[in-house]
């Protein structure tokens, strides 16, 4: 079903308001203003600011996915691959606030956290497919067990709401990319980075 404008423009306002102020600080009020619409013209296409923010969500999470797969079916070398998805993370986490990242991570509606969970669960297991497929190919080590890989990676999403670690960064996006660039590259140059 197609989107009216103004659905459209609401996503958007509601989706900008919450990458830098977290969803839990945004009111109705706050989208309205940024939107530039009425109370009444929200309400006629949500039902409360909850609906808005899944709906935000979800888009985020398939435009991730959509990005993640054009990336992985790309005919270069997995480490190629790797080095675009460093760069898709950048991209991604600038500008976004530890608010948001903390309203995601410690959603207190069921709904919501089921659905994100669940977007995980995917997420991880095509990822793990995928490095399977790579360790069978040779791009990555034979010797590494994947699923040491996916509890690490599970571990590093942790850090995200730490917030000992996330004070040691500016802001979001620095700690991130310092996870991201760990988890690829470790602690050394790498020789082949994309």
């Amino acid at each position: 079903m197609k989107k009216s404008k103004t659905h459209i423009k609401v996503v958007e306002s509601a989706k900008n308001l919450f990458w830098k102020f977290g969803i839990k600080k945004v009111t109705v009020e706050d989208i309205c203003e940024e939107a530039g619409i009425s109370k009444m013209t929200f309400y006629r296409n949500f039902s409360n600011k909850q609906e808005l923010a899944k709906i935000v969500i979800q888009n985020l999470t398939e435009e991730g996915l959509a990005n993640y797969n054009a990336i992985m079916h790309q005919e270069i070398s997995f480490a190629e691959k790797m080095g675009k998805l460093v760069l898709l993370k950048h991209e991604q986490s600038q500008n976004v606030s530890m608010e948001f990242i903390k309203d995601l991570y410690k959603a207190n509606d069921p709904e919501l956290r089921n659905f994100l969970e669940t977007h995980k669960e995917n997420s991880y297991k095509r990822f793990f497919d995928d490095l399977l497929e790579a360790q069978k190919t040779g791009q990555i080590r034979k010797d590494i067990k994947i699923s040491f890989i996916m509890q690490m990676l599970d571990y590093f999403s942790q850090k995200m709401v730490d917030d000992a670690f996330l004070s040691q960064y500016e802001n979001v996006h620095d700690a991130a990319m310092e996870i991201t660039n760990f988890f690829l590259y470790g602690l050394f140059p790498p020789d082949d980075k994309a």
